[in-house]
């Protein structure tokens, strides 16, 4: 290696070029002086390469730059060995160097040839700026778009609080997973009295967060944690359909429908919830009263379908009991007075007489006991039956009385609103059983309303008014819900010798009357039955004067007795003709029509109402077309007012209710045709 270095400045085979004859001082000096300058340059270029390679890491192609460098900095090399051989003659290090210079030229020359495609393709700086100025546009559009967008967005936004605040359903948002601020909707704020503006807050300690309202799920109050909007948010779960009761401080309730859902983040991790609350307070309040309504049309259909049926079996039992009343009325009749058989009759006569009152009581339930209507006074009349009352009571109990002064009449039957009373009294007597007790019976007017009467039972075609009461309370055993339910149905009794008539009974006089009947009672705490009656709304009606016969009046002449009933038509014909006249049997209303037409010596006619064929109605009629004068006594075991109430104004003649007496038909034919 030393003898390498050694001949590479050998010295020998050249002199240097001062000793040259043809270098002059002249030209020797602007050799050397451009080549120092040519080397100083050369060193000064791949220094600023060096330099740049070494701050910019990012340049593309280095290798490159790096070859240039070493090619530059060799040709500066081979100018300065130039220079200096002038004074050395280091010929075979110049030519080394050359060598040196060669390569690196030819490396780079090779380098530029492999990446002139790809130096190509990278564009200039004329294409850099337009392509930079296309960025810039494109830059610029789509910023206007974000702020189109933005715009856009704000308006939406705007828009849809705009919407939440215009609709009836409360929004409640929560951000944080312990709903500490909800950003609320004006229908939230309102529904829960809140500031309006302000967040909500369900959760955080009561004196740093106090609330004007507590939250109640039928009787149990609920926490903050218990919300809906709270569950979703810790739950992550949805909640539909959650009712709810708001209690204000105030006193004032309100029923809320809630719904909620959760929040999640880009995580899916629950970072809040959303809560939709809706007042469903008067749609309850309005469902309520609808099946209230409903209740009471029911309870009004049951009446009904109850009240037909037991007319129905009232009427064939009065005309089955005027068989055996008839019958034992005709059997005492012909006795003698001191037979022994005389007791056993009438025990029959007071168990038919028995059996017509339950038919009765049937019948009043039914709405069919409107019977002989008078203008009374409830105080006057509850004075008058109080010697009644008070043997009609057990001896624990005590009565007393708050009667009212100066009271409004009212149209009624005296004898039916009596009965009403003493039913009351022996019920309320019954209750306070064997313990000292007391019974109140009250009476006065007062304003009813419609939601007074709307709770009344059985009253929903009542309009509200000033109506008269008679109130009868006791302090006995009371009844709970299950026994008030059901205490006005006909054969319902919780007495073990009860028929269960009583209380339908006085139900079916007060409708018969257009009155009601309000009920309160507690099981033991007693029970209060308080009976209202319109002051004024029937039209009066005249009672005519009984004028009670003579024992052994008699008559003449031909009756025509129709009735399809067997036992009724054979009972009447032979009371009749006890009375002195000759009877006409007919089978129905046809048969009594052509009896009728053959006979004119028929001086009066008793006439069923109810027939097949042809029924009392129309018979009665085809009667009155034969002979107008005709008098007919029409036969029924229906109440008085509802049988005759077709025949109102057309000529007839009396009415006899099923079953009945000889002594009640002797009052009614001596009524109608006089004395013989």
């Amino acid at each position: 290696m030393f003898e390498f270095f050694r001949n590479l400045f050998d010295t020998s085979d050249f002199p240097a070029r001062w000793t040259c004859g043809n270098w002059t001082s002249s030209h020797g000096w602007l050799h050397i002086v451009s080549d120092l300058t040519i080397a100083a340059a050369y060193a000064a270029i791949p220094l600023a390469i060096v330099l740049m390679m070494r701050r910019r890491r990012d340049v593309s192609y280095p290798k490159l730059y790096w070859l240039f460098a070493t090619f530059i900095f060799s040709c500066g090399l081979t100018h300065l060995i130039d220079a200096s051989i002038f004074w050395h003659p280091w010929y075979r290090f110049s030519g080394v160097a050359k060598a040196i210079t060669a390569v690196a030229s030819w490396a780079t020359v090779l380098t530029l040839v492999r990446i002139m495609p790809q130096a190509m393709s990278i564009p200039g700086a004329l294409q850099t700026a337009e392509r930079l100025g296309k960025e810039v546009d494109e830059r610029r559009k789509a910023e206007e778009e974000v702020r189109r967008l933005n715009t856009r967005l704000a308006q939406r936004v705007e828009e849809l609080e705009a919407l939440l605040d215009v609709i009836p359903v409360g929004i409640g948002i929560a951000n944080d997973p312990a709903c500490r601020n909800i950003r609320t909707n004006r229908a939230f704020t309102e529904i829960l009295k809140l500031q309006q503006g302000a967040n909500a807050s369900l959760s955080g300690p009561p004196e740093e967060k106090p609330r004007n309202f507590r939250v109640f799920r039928g009787t149990s109050e609920l926490s903050p944690e218990e919300l809906p909007i709270q569950l979703s948010a810790t739950t992550g779960e949805v909640i539909r359909n959650f009712e709810e009761d708001i209690v204000f401080d105030d006193g004032q309730k309100i029923t809320l429908l809630s719904s909620s859902a959760p929040l999640f983040d880009e995580e899916r991790r629950v970072r809040g919830a959303v809560g939709a609350f809706m007042d469903i307070t008067a749609s309850k309040r309005a469902e309520e009263e609808r099946l209230k309504v409903e209740r009471k049309l029911l309870d009004a259909q049951k009446l009904e379908s109850l009240g037909v049926l037991a007319g129905g079996i009232a009427h064939d039992f009065n005309n089955l009991l005027t068989g055996v009343l008839g019958n034992a009325s005709m059997a005492r009749a012909e006795l003698s007075p001191s037979s022994a058989v005389q007791s056993y009759v009438e025990q029959i006569e007071k168990a038919a007489m028995r059996a017509a009152d339950l038919c009765k009581q049937m019948l009043a339930y039914s709405g069919k006991g409107r019977f002989v209507l008078d203008d009374i006074d409830l105080s006057e009349l509850v004075a008058e039956t109080t010697h009644l009352l008070v043997a009609s009571m057990s001896k624990r109990a005590k009565l007393k009385f708050h009667l009212a002064d100066s009271l409004p009449v009212v149209r009624a039957d005296a004898t039916q609103i009596r009965q009403i009373v003493m039913n009351l009294v022996i019920n309320a007597s019954e209750a306070i059983g064997d313990r000292d007790g007391q019974v109140t019976i009250q009476t006065g007017e007062l304003e009813a309303s419609s939601a007074y009467l709307a709770s009344a039972f059985s009253a929903p075609e009542l309009a509200p008014g000033r109506y008269c009461f008679v109130e009868v309370s006791d302090d006995g055993c009371g009844m709970d819900s299950n026994t008030l339910a059901r205490i006005f149905d006909p054969f319902f009794t919780t007495k073990f010798t009860g028929r269960g008539l009583g209380l339908a009974a006085v139900l079916g006089i007060v409708r018969g009357h257009k009155g009601t009947i309000k009920v309160y009672s507690e099981a033991g705490k007693g029970t209060t039955f308080k009976i209202l009656l319109p002051g004024q709304g029937m039209s009066s009606k005249t009672v005519s004067q009984i004028v009670r016969p003579k024992a052994d009046w008699t008559g003449s002449g031909t009756i025509l007795v129709v009735d399809d009933e067997d036992s009724v038509r054979a009972v009447a014909i032979r009371m009749v003709e006890k009375l002195g006249f000759n009877a006409v049997p007919a089978v129905d209303g046809r048969e009594g029509l052509m009896r009728f037409t053959e006979d004119e010596g028929i001086v009066a006619v008793l006439l069923d109402l109810t027939m097949p064929r042809m029924d009392g109605e129309e018979t009665f009629r085809e009667l009155r077309l034969i002979r107008p004068a005709v008098k007919v006594v029409l036969m029924s075991g229906f109440n008085e007012q509802d049988a005759i109430n077709r025949f109102t104004g057309k000529g007839l003649a009396g009415f006899l209710q099923k079953p009945f007496r000889v002594d009640d038909l002797r009052e009614k034919l001596r009524g109608i045709l006089g004395e013989p």
